[in-house]
């Protein structure tokens, strides 16, 4: 992980990060850590979405997708 880290401050790289706010596999703080490692980091986080989210919130991924991909 620690080289994860090193390689994301390292690099201008553009992300994008979508979380579920319900989600209880990926810990809430991921998004926060993320932002800390590359502060250009885009974070959305859907209300109401679990883990599956990219099943039952496919709309709401599809347009940060494409928000993100015309920024």
């Amino acid at each position: 992980m620690r080289d994860a880290h090193r390689i994301l401050k390292e690099r201008n790289v553009s992300i994008l990060a979508i979380f579920g706010e319900e989600d209880s596999v990926i810990p809430q703080n991921t998004a926060k850590l993320l932002s800390e490692v590359n502060n250009t980091a885009q974070i959305v986080k859907i209300k109401g979405a679990g883990h599956g989210l990219v099943t039952t919130h496919s709309r709401q991924i599809n347009e940060a997708i494409l928000r993100f991909l015309h920024e």
